[in-house]
């Protein structure tokens, strides 16, 4: 690190140590693997030498050590493009372990925890409230393990090709992952077993085997997503969850499985005010029950926009916009006939209904009848769609798009210039 940049940075770190002053106590360590004049040159000298409330700053560099943190600290890089914590692919490159409630680690890039032991980035294990705020996490089995505790809180992280799952939570309730991209992992985007209360939140979920599953899991929200183009389904709720919330998400191009699947006890679910597009199935329920599926765009399925298989009873399909699914045939598929396709006076609008409303309310004169074998039926298809605040648009990649056309203006005014 040459003197000019050293001087800058630690202008930037006292000055921001002057920031945050007021709402953190406690001291500050300096980790640099080649400045002379700083605290430590491993970032594990400086977790053993720290004290809870310590922050430690680790400036440029690329630091090969497994870190263990058994107290509650700040670890802050200097960004994932300078500040490189590489473990080696042997064991964990970060691990939170009992004592460290409370800790955090943000901007930095973390990789190579081991690939041959389902081993991860970022281990938090018996540690309440973690925080991982704008990192980078890649190159290792798994990208985040959560075991064991509760209101973990990821936030602006990207985790990317790792050989399993992005993120996988066993155990604990009130985990939070918001405004993250979880991209090119291997299996799951996230994957939730016998969490509860957790919240899933304007992520990109894209590139996976699986967007996210939810295994044996109570009131969890999945909200405000985008989750496309993984290889099997885009939700997957299996096994013993109940009163989970889908809600706000775009989730499309599943063109194997299905946008949502609800499997084995998945019960009492809100699926409402989705974008769900270019799917295998839109949604599919199979003994599942008491689940409400509403105002939803539901376009463009291979097969059926909703279907409703064996064991799937008591579930409520009312006041979704049915388009262009099926190929123009039948929309929807119920098996078991033990479902109600519509409220007391209203059902869905289906772009394929060709009856008439002779009384103009709104209401088609005859029912839409869904295929199955169980003869059930939409008995008040809407004449037009429904208005249901549902995401429909495509990816925002405008902002990528719109950065390269500011750069080439730029080249050709300076060419001009020349």
């Amino acid at each position: 690190m040459n003197m000019s940049r050293s001087i800058l940075v630690l202008a930037l770190m006292i000055a921001g140590t002057f920031l945050i002053a007021g709402a953190v106590s406690g001291d500050g360590y300096i980790v640099d693997d080649d400045w002379p004049k700083a605290d430590y040159d491993k970032i594990q000298d400086a977790v053993d030498a720290a004290a809870a409330t310590d922050q430690i700053f680790v400036y440029e560099g690329h630091y090969t050590e497994n870190v263990v943190i058994d107290v509650a600290i700040s670890i802050i890089g200097n960004g994932t493009d300078l500040t490189v914590i590489d473990g080696n692919e042997s064991g964990y490159t970060l691990e939170f372990t009992t004592g460290s409630g409370g800790a955090s680690v943000e901007d930095c890039l973390i990789i190579n925890g081991s690939l041959n032991d389902s081993r991860s980035g970022v281990r938090i294990d018996d540690a309440d409230g973690v925080t991982v705020l704008n990192c980078e996490i890649t190159d290792s089995y798994t990208g985040i393990m959560i075991n064991g505790c509760d209101n973990t809180v990821v936030e602006d992280v990207w985790v990317h090709n790792n050989s399993g799952r992005g993120i996988e939570i066993q155990n604990g309730d009130g985990h939070e992952v918001i405004d993250s991209r979880l991209v090119d992992n291997t299996y799951d985007g996230i994957y939730s077993y016998e969490a509860n209360g957790c919240y899933f939140s304007r992520n990109n979920i894209s590139f996976n085997y699986l967007g996210i599953m939810v295994h044996d899991g109570d009131d969890n929200n999945v909200r405000s997503n985008w989750i496309y183009n993984n290889s099997w389904y885009g939700v997957y709720f299996y096994s013993n969850t109940w009163h989970n919330n889908v809600r706000g998400n775009r989730i499309f191009n599943h063109s194997i499985k299905s946008g949502i699947l609800g499997f084995t006890n998945c019960s009492y679910t809100d699926i409402s005010n989705n974008s769900i597009y270019y799917n295998y199935y839109g949604i599919k329920l199979q003994s599942a029950t008491g689940n409400n599926v509403t105002y939803n765009e539901i376009m463009n399925s291979t097969y059926f926009g909703v279907f409703l298989d064996h064991g799937a009873d008591d579930n409520w399909i009312h006041h979704n916009n049915f388009v262009s699914n099926n190929d123009g045939s039948t929309q929807g598929r119920d098996n078991t006939g033990d479902n109600m396709w519509n409220t007391s006076d209203e059902g869905n609008y289906w772009s394929d209904y060709t009856g008439s409303d002779s009384n103009k309310d709104g209401v088609g004169d005859t029912p839409y009848s869904l295929i199955g074998g169980s003869g059930a039926q939409d008995e008040y298809p809407l004449m037009d769609d429904v208005d249901n605040d549902a995401p429909v648009k495509a990816p925002e990649f405008h902002l990528f798009f719109g950065a390269v056309i500011c750069f080439a203006f730029v080249v050709i005014i300076r060419r001009k210039r020349d």
